[in-house]
């Protein structure tokens, strides 16, 4: 009688998480959809999905997004009015104004200025160290100075330590299957999000005295400036229909804004360093680059016009985004039934863009898991659908052009 209702038990267990789980946990295994168009079919995150590897499908769904919306399975952990969240026209406008925001050359100029005084300071302080953990102390450095380009707001050492982890926790929740039940990656970072929420009231309560200084300032002396950084640009802005955005919208693109940001940089810069010190001659190559520059400004600060003419410098970068991008894959739903090359994709389907198997697929890039630099030389050529990741993944990561600065 036990053992009929141990059994029963396990049966009715998989009868019931069986269909959730579907395929997640041997998604490696290579059942091809359509093996010969790039195209797989799977079960992950709790829905039907299909992986999308070809350069052709990756191009057309990335430009197609009234067919194929944003839908990141566990994005709420992010808050509703989050970019990453947003839906629609109104989610293309404002992931547009922050994306050419933070990278127009006057704003990058300016973080430069800022951002050099920390890093330097940093450098000094993990000299006089045994020993760190360069992607934990990464993350710190650059939630402080990208909190205080966004927003002008100066975070204590006590307040960093304490939002980077609750960011840690809420980054794995992005990434877990949508289960919310004790025990799980996105209980807990839902958990950490209304933690977070409550703890952002006292950040909040000074962005929030920051923005009615600054809506006072332009009562009283008009628009006369140009916009300053992320958050004055957000007040400012307006949609199609002239329509400001809330309060609450400007302050939850600025928080997540940060979040995305500081996160995408801090992974960018630690790969950096992995490949540098796995290959000594690409470190040396680089430092003699640099040195030269570093002796032209004789102490004084590096200019955005000087980071552009180290070639070298920008082919290390270039690499390391193809090899260790930290957007591997974005999420989308098919919003209609859409054939490709004589496969379906069903409406109401996941569809994961699989950018970093573009980075490393052989037919692309000769020798693809050796780190080599010179193979951006503009003498190499490169099939133009191989950078389609590579552009789709700048855009789709806030902060990324600031993260190659930070290198």
């Amino acid at each position: 009688m036990w053992m009929n209702c141990e059994l029963g038990f396990l049966l009715l267990s998989i009868v019931i998480v069986l269909p959730m789980i579907g395929l997640t946990l041997w998604w490696w295994n290579e059942i091809w959809y359509g093996e010969n168009v790039g195209v797989y079919r799977t079960y992950l995150y709790g829905s039907p999905s299909i992986i999308a590897c070809s350069p052709a499908l990756c191009k057309l769904v990335l430009n197609s997004s009234d067919v194929f919306k944003q839908d990141w399975p566990t994005a709420e952990v992010l808050g509703t009015n989050s970019v990453i969240t947003l839906q629609g026209p109104r989610h293309g406008v404002i992931k547009s104004f922050i994306v050419n925001s933070i990278n127009r050359p006057d704003s990058l100029a300016r973080f430069l200025l800022q951002v050099q005084p920390t890093i330097v300071e940093a450098l000094q302080l993990w000299s006089q160290k045994p020993k760190i953990v360069a992607i934990s102390q990464l993350q710190k450095v650059t939630l402080g100075y990208t909190m205080r380009y966004f927003s002008g707001f100066e975070a204590s050492t006590d307040q960093i330590d304490v939002l980077e982890k609750l960011f840690e926790g809420v980054n794995h929740g992005m990434r877990a299957l949508p289960w919310n039940f004790p025990g799980t990656a996105y209980h807990h970072a839902l958990k950490l999000y209304y933690f977070l929420m409550h703890c952002r009231k006292k950040i909040t309560k000074k962005l929030k005295e920051e923005l009615e200084k600054r809506r006072q300032n332009d009562n009283s002396e008009g628009r006369s400036q140009s916009t300053s950084d992320l958050m004055d640009g957000l007040m400012h802005m307006k949609d199609k229909e002239g329509r400001q955005l809330s309060e609450e919208e400007v302050l939850d693109n600025v928080v997540s804004t940060i979040h995305i940001g500081h996160a995408s940089i801090a992974a960018v810069t630690t790969w950096s360093l992995y490949f540098l010190a796995k290959y000594p001659h690409v470190l040396q190559k680089l430092r003699e680059e640099n040195r030269d520059i570093s002796r032209e400004k004789n102490g004084g600060h590096i200019t955005y016009e000087d980071i552009m003419k180290l070639k070298y410098t920008n082919k290390v970068i270039e690499e390391t985004i193809r090899m260790a991008n930290s957007s591997s894959f974005v999420f989308r739903k098919a919003t209609d039934d859409i054939e490709f090359k004589g496969y379906m994709i069903p409406k109401g389907w996941s569809v994961i863009v699989w950018l970093r198997y573009l980075h490393t697929d052989p037919s692309n890039f000769e020798d693809p898991m050796s780190f080599n630099p010179d193979r951006w030389d503009s003498s190499c050529v490169i099939p133009t659908h191989a950078t389609v990741a590579l552009a789709a993944s700048r855009i789709d990561v806030t902060g990324i052009t600031i993260g190659l600065l930070v290198i």
